[in-house]
């Protein structure tokens, strides 16, 4: 969600579908998907249900959706290419 009241940032909340933030240089990305942003950045926090996420382009807060509190995440590094992550993850011996 865009505000006109905090036009610097982008809402999003983690309700039943996949919701994955890309965390990059200057740039931060959001996604169902690591795919959606891999080619950018190796660094992703996982949403769980009920969350939400303050998106600006230096910085994020995730805040619980219930209490409003700002929780802390773990960061995930990707050490896959964007090449195997096409391949479902397996092996391709030719």
């Amino acid at each position: 969600m865009l505000s006109s009241h905090d036009p610097e940032n982008l809402y999003c909340v983690k309700k039943e579908s996949p919701l994955l933030l890309g965390l990059g240089e200057g740039c931060n990305y959001v996604g169902s998907d690591i795919n959606a942003f891999l080619e950018y950045t190796r660094k992703a926090i996982v949403l769980d249900e009920g969350e939400y996420v303050i998106l600006g382009p230096n910085e994020y807060q995730v805040r619980s959706l219930k209490t409003g509190k700002k929780l802390k995440k773990n960061v995930l590094h990707i050490d896959w290419d964007v090449e195997t992550s096409k391949k479902g993850g397996f092996l391709i011996i030719c």
